[in-house]
C-alpha cells in the first residue's frame, strides 16, 4: 500500500515539473518582449512621456518600407503572404495615424474594397499632414 501511495505522489510530481516546463517556455518570449520594452522605455523617455512606442520618424521610415513591399509582390506569392504584408502596413498605418491625430476606420473595417478606401483617404491625409510615403 505505501508504495502505491509513494507512485501515486512520484507521478504528479513529475506531471507538475512537465506541465511547469512548458508553461515555462510558452511564456518566455512574452516575458522577452517585456524585457525589451522595459529597456528601451528607459533609454527614451521622452517618446514614452508623450505616449508614443516609437518616434514618429521610425514609424514612417517602416510605412515606407512597408508600402515599397506591397508595390513588390509577386503574382506567385502566397495569399497568406500578402494578407500578412497588408495587415502590417495598415497597423504602422494606424499607428502614424494616431501619432499624428488623424481619425481613421482602418481596424473597423473588413478586408475588401471599403478597407482599401478607406487606407488611400489616411494616406492622404498623411502625405497632406507632411508625411512622405514615397521614397
Amino acid at each position: 500500500m505505501p508504495e502505491a501511495v509513494a507512485m501515486v505522489l512520484l507521478t504528479a510530481l513529475v506531471t507538475g515539473i512537465v506541465a511547469t516546463v512548458f508553461w515555462l517556455v510558452s511564456r518566455f518570449n512574452p516575458i522577452s518582449e517585456r524585457l525589451e520594452q522595459a529597456w528601451w522605455r528607459r533609454q527614451h523617455p521622452q517618446e514614452v512621456a508623450a505616449g508614443n512606442a516609437h518616434p514618429i520618424e521610425e514609424l514612417a521610415r517602416d510605412l515606407r518600407r512597408l508600402r515599397r513591399s506591397l508595390t513588390m509582390v509577386d503574382v506567385g506569392v502566397p495569399m497568406a503572404r500578402r494578407r500578412g504584408i497588408v495587415l502590417a502596413y495598415d497597423d504602422v498605418l494606424c499607428e502614424v495615424a494616431h501619432c499624428l491625430e488623424v481619425p481613421h476606420m482602418i481596424v473597423d473595417l473588413p478586408l475588401g474594397s471599403d478597407r482599401d478606401l478607406e487606407r488611400l483617404r489616411v494616406e492622404s491625409c498623411l502625405e497632406a499632414a507632411g508625411v512622405p510615403l514615397d521614397p
